[in-house]
């Protein structure tokens, strides 16, 4: 038994291919909660394919998109037609297309671009915190510093003494 079918159609404006779990009008009508998959560079909806097997498993209805310009999905030449909120906009149509609610019984998972798509806003740096102590000793008595951060460099080449001892002739014994 197939754990996919493949369906393209027009969406946000092009000719859009995704696979879907649902293989069946009652596996549609269902009302499955869904798990969208978006897939990065240079892949397609097939990159998913073990993932979409495994969510039908688990009673959930998996859907993975050829991304706008892989796979069978139409490919604009304009520039501008591959920003993250015109991605956004084509999973968004493809929801709707379906007939997906968009809200907690969606799940989504992305990788590459597809979690740029899923998560437009993601913050994986998140600012340091002002430290609320002050630095108690700015600046240390350079007495309290250790010998090797207070030694300074010599003046000329061979005045130090590892210069000294690569440069002075060998002598036999």
């Amino acid at each position: 038994m197939e754990s996919s079918a493949l369906h393209t159609g027009v969406i946000n404006g092009i000719q859009m291919e995704w696979a879907d779990t649902a293989t069946t009008a009652e596996e549609r009508a269902a009302g499955r909660p869904a798990v969208l998959f978006l897939h990065g560079w240079p892949e397609s909806w097939y990159s998913w394919r073990f993932q979409l097997a495994a969510v039908k498993a688990a009673g959930y209805r998996g859907i993975a998109p050829s991304m706008r310009g892989y796979g069978g999905t139409e490919a604009p030449e304009e520039y501008a037609s591959y920003n993250a909120y015109t991605l956004a906009a084509d999973a968004l149509g493809l929801l709707h297309r379906l007939g997906i609610e968009v809200g907690l019984g969606l799940a989504l998972a992305g990788l590459g671009s597809g979690f740029r798509v899923s998560n437009p806003n993601p913050n994986p740096k998140p600012k340091p915190k002002p430290n609320p102590k002050p630095n108690p000793n700015p600046n240390p008595n350079p007495s309290a510093w250790p010998s090797w951060a207070t030694t300074t460099a010599p003046t000329s080449a061979g005045s130090c003494a590892c210069c000294t001892r690569a440069s002075s002739p060998r002598t036999s014994r």
